[in-house]
């Protein structure tokens, strides 16, 4: 074999070596048929950049920083191939003799995807992949110059052509082309639902707008999409309204997706909690990325199936209502403290369900009879029970009153059902935001479903944005996941007597099948959208690869390791 051609293409503060071999026999040349790529020198800035060799294209992405100590590591960086490759027939990586073990290859079927784990030893590694991976990720996870040099061959004749699966996808187009911005208005659109392996698209008439409290301030919208008549999208059960999570400031996209997920497996048989699914949206012509899809939480049937008709007939106690704890309403002008929400204590209670306009009569005559005086009586009496509410787990908390007489009140069982699955994903906000119950008549008060878990989770500190490197960013320490963020459901858990053995009781209830069966779920769908997060990383993370394959590979360890550890500690 002889070497005949050579190129050397600088960029990034990275010498890279690009050299084709090509078989000599005889007198003629046969054919092209292996590729090599040759990496020296040290990746030195914050960057990304692609470089095609052959039929190989191979990335190099290092974290950018923005001043943040939490979020960048001095020489953290990753290069990877991201196409339809060659054959990989070789993997050569020279690991300097400072770096310890923080430089790792990682082989998948699909780009940024985790199938294998090879930790690199320091000098020269040789690694020859079956034909079972056509990706790798080459990953320098230390402070040090891991990576001094890395060659890579490939057969440019074997070219793999790995299949993925299809996600669903919605193409949403407005009247007009008119742009979604607002929370408060309603943009009218035509809904093509695109179902795997169908032929023609499901089209719907609908109504979209903006969702969301800090997530709609950021690039990536989430929505909310309201239909003109139900239908079932997605083998979804029929339903007018659906909702659109943009996970932004996830870089991994698997938050929700995993705590609603283990959500279904700790509620199973009892409260409904959203079924979410990966799609592809596409709104007036313009690819978004992938958002997570599910049911809107509303009072309708096949949700939370409170609706009733004429409330305003009925005392406090026959009504049923659905609330939230949710901070946020202080900031939104278009909600009205004495109206849309109250104040008791620290906590801000905004009434979901039935709102005001659930109070307004059609007359036979088609004149409206707004019944405000009973829902000013029927907003006074709910924020009294509130209060009781209030006082009642401060009361159990300093032994006043038994746990019999708390659960009496309120269903301490879907409280510590709500809790637990908040202690296992190290949910912070829920005391504040975004924590949901509700009443039927003649009921105790649920709590649930569990939502909004995109940020402030899996031990990362909340920033607003996509966080850079978790592992950095973490704030990991084993008994801290035993924290709670909701006052009551931290209140239950302290109570050795009967709230910790509820907490343990309902850990317990999860068999090793549904364990298996959840994680199963989580590293699959990881692995289905790693491609995906190609495009998504190119949209809305700068191009910053290195970040995202990281989230992906932290909130798989995460959930994993938080698995043992909450086994151990409820088997105590």
């Amino acid at each position: 074999m002889v070497k005949c051609k050579k190129n050397v293409i600088k960029t990034l503060g990275l010498s890279l070596l690009a050299t084709s071999f090509i078989t000599l026999t005889g007198c003629g040349f046969l054919s092209d048929t292996l590729t090599t790529i040759v990496f020296s020198e040290k990746i030195e800035i914050y960057d990304y950049e692609e470089i095609n060799v052959g039929k190989t294209t191979v990335s190099i992405s290092k974290g950018k920083t923005d001043g943040n100590p939490y979020i960048t590591l001095e020489d953290r960086g990753i290069i990877f191939n991201k196409e339809d490759n060659g054959q990989i027939t070789e993997i050569s990586v020279n690991v300097n003799e400072n770096s310890g073990s923080s430089a790792y290859l990682y082989l998948s079927k699909t780009p940024l995807g985790i199938d294998k784990m090879i930790p690199l030893e320091y000098g020269e590694n040789v690694i020859t992949p079956t034909d079972d991976y056509g990706y790798f990720v080459i990953q320098n996870e230390g402070q040090t110059n891991s990576l001094t040099d890395l060659n890579v061959t490939c057969n440019s004749d074997v070219i793999h052509e790995w299949e993925y699966e299809d996600f669903p996808t919605l193409d949403i187009r407005t009247n007009n082309s008119q742009g979604v911005y607002s929370k408060t208005s309603y943009v009218e659109c035509t809904i093509f639902a695109n179902e795997v392996d169908e032929e023609e698209p499901q089209m719907l008439k609908g109504q979209i707008r903006v969702r969301g409290n800090s997530t709609s301030k950021r690039p990536k919208l989430p929505y909310r999409i309201k239909l003109d008549k139900k239908a079932s999208l997605f083998g979804y059960a029929s339903a007018k309204n659906w909702v659109l999570l943009a996970d932004f400031m996830d870089g991994s996209r698997m938050h929700n997706f995993s705590a609603l997920t283990f959500s279904r497996y700790v509620r199973k048989g009892g409260l409904f909690s959203p079924t979410p699914i990966h799609v592809k949206l596409r709104l007036n012509g313009v690819d978004q990325g992938l958002y997570l899809f599910c049911e809107h939480i509303d009072e309708k049937d096949g949700r939370l199936n409170l609706s009733q008709k004429a409330v305003w007939n009925k005392s406090l106690n026959d009504i049923n209502f659905y609330m939230e704890i949710d901070n946020t309403c202080l900031d939104d002008d278009t909600l009205k403290e004495g109206e849309d929400f109250f104040q008791i204590n620290n906590h801000i209670y905004a009434i979901k369900y039935p709102k005001k306009e659930d109070f307004e009569e059609e007359l036979s005559d088609g004149s409206i009879n707004y019944h405000e005086k009973e829902f000013e009586t029927f907003f006074t009496l709910l924020k009294e029970y509130f209060a009781k509410i209030e006082d009642m787990f401060i009361r159990f908390k300093d032994k006043d009153i038994s746990f019999d007489e708390l659960n009496k009140i309120v269903d301490c069982t879907s409280l510590a059902q709500y809790s637990l699955i908040d202690q296992f994903f190290s949910e912070k906000e829920h005391d504040v935001r975004s924590f949901k119950m509700y009443k039927k008549a003649d009921e105790r008060l649920k709590f649930g479903p569990n939502w909004d878990y995109d940020a402030d989770v899996m031990n990362i500190p909340y920033f607003g944005y996509y966080v850079l490197n978790p592992y950095k960013a973490s704030q990991y320490q084993p008994q801290r996941n035993l924290s709670i963020a909701s006052t009551w459901g931290k209140i239950l858990y302290s109570d050795k007597d009967n709230g910790f053995p509820l907490f343990k009781e309902q850990w317990n209830r999860l068999t090793t099948e549904d364990i298996n069966s959840f994680l199963d779920i989580v590293k699959y769908e990881a692995r289905r959208i790693s491609k995906e997060m190609i495009e998504e990383c190119k949209m809305w993370m700068d191009s910053n690869y290195c970040a995202a394959f990281d989230n992906m590979k932290y909130a798989l360890e995460y959930i994993s390791s938080e698995i043992l550890y909450l086994s151990g500690h409820y088997s105590e």
